[in-house]
């Protein structure tokens, strides 16, 4: 046991140094993308622990949207730009809003879970278009944030932000790997596989689910939150259908079974926005497509089953992380 908290802190404390070297090397048009990469990558970390269970959710916009605007309004009624309280009250509003909807979403399963996630988050995007309060159609604006105190000036402002995302990317990527590990994951994944013996066993499906479901709300409402301090600005369109689809399409890429896989997802979509979308402005979803189709019949279950080198690995496991 000892041996193993050792060999973790070392990974985690590995890791941490590479996000610093990152963050103090790297020029700072690489840090917006690696920045945004890890922000979406905390949203599609919560929809793999929901198709773990055999659901997909089309409506994680809504959390993502729903944090970015709480992230917003901070200033203007707590009168602050901390981004560790932004986060924090993103996150709270996206486990409050997947608590309150999550009795009635997961008592469904399949398409019909999937449709419905998906309605309640255009629904939000419609009362965001007609809400003037909230800038409407515009959006709204987000202050440069600030740090317990501290205000980043000049370069330092986006490589604080990376420096944030880092810290949030790797407490998900953690905790998400210990719910994997823990009996409500293996619960989760027993209810993915078969539900009924979950039920004969004396499990609660929608107990777990629901669980799992408001944990993907937290994640991605703080991934929200991260993304509009590094924008600078959000409006309606984070909780259009689109918005959904790309976290899902970055879930398909990625597969559930490695945690790393989703980071290079995310990261690669981003990619594809900043490149593709410049070279080729109306033909990107074109490139997306092809290489979505690719993944299908290169690696069925997403990146994460490509197998890593021997010596990446550990004796006696499949490779995946």
């Amino acid at each position: 046991m000892i041996s193993i908290f050792t060999s973790r802190a070392v990974l985690f404390a590995s890791l941490l140094a590479a996000i610093a070297a990152i963050g103090l090397g790297f020029p700072g048009w690489a840090l917006f993308p690696l920045s945004l990469a890890m922000a979406n990558s905390l949203v599609v970390l919560g929809l793999i622990g929901l198709i773990r269970t055999g659901g997909v959710s089309f409506g994680q916009a809504l959390y993502f949207g729903g944090g970015a605007y709480i992230a917003g309004q901070t200033s203007r009624l707590l009168h602050s730009t901390d981004a560790f309280l932004a986060i924090g009250l993103g996150g709270a509003t996206g486990i409050i809003v997947a608590a309150i909807l999550g009795p009635f979403l997961t008592r469904f399963r399949g398409i019909f879970f999937a449709m419905l996630t998906l309605a309640i988050s255009m629904v939000a995007h419609g009362l965001l278009l007609n809400a003037g309060w909230l800038g409407g159609s515009d959006g709204i604006s987000v202050p440069t944030p600030t740090y317990l105190g501290f205000a980043p000036q000049g370069p330092w402002v986006i490589r604080s932000q990376f420096f944030l995302c880092g810290l949030l990317a790797l407490v998900g990527a953690g905790g998400m790997a210990a719910l994997f590990r823990s009996s409500l994951g293996l619960a989760a994944l027993a209810v993915g596989q078969n539900e009924i013996r979950v039920e004969y066993l004396g499990g609660s499906m929608q107990r777990i689910t629901w669980t799992v479901f408001v944990i993907a709300g937290g994640l991605s409402g703080m991934g929200g939150a991260a993304a509009a301090l590094i924008m600078g600005h959000v409006d309606p369109e984070w909780m259009f259908w689109t918005k959904s689809g790309e976290f899902v399409l970055t879930a398909i890429l990625s597969g559930s079974t490695s945690i790393v896989a989703v980071f290079a997802s995310a990261l690669f979509m981003e990619i594809l926005h900043a490149f593709a979308a410049d070279l080729f402005p109306t033909m990107w979803r074109l490139a997306l497509g092809t290489i979505l189709l690719l993944t299908i019949f290169l690696a069925p279950d997403g990146f994460g089953s490509v197998k890593l080198p021997r010596w990446f690995r550990k004796r006696g496991t499949s490779g995946s992380i």
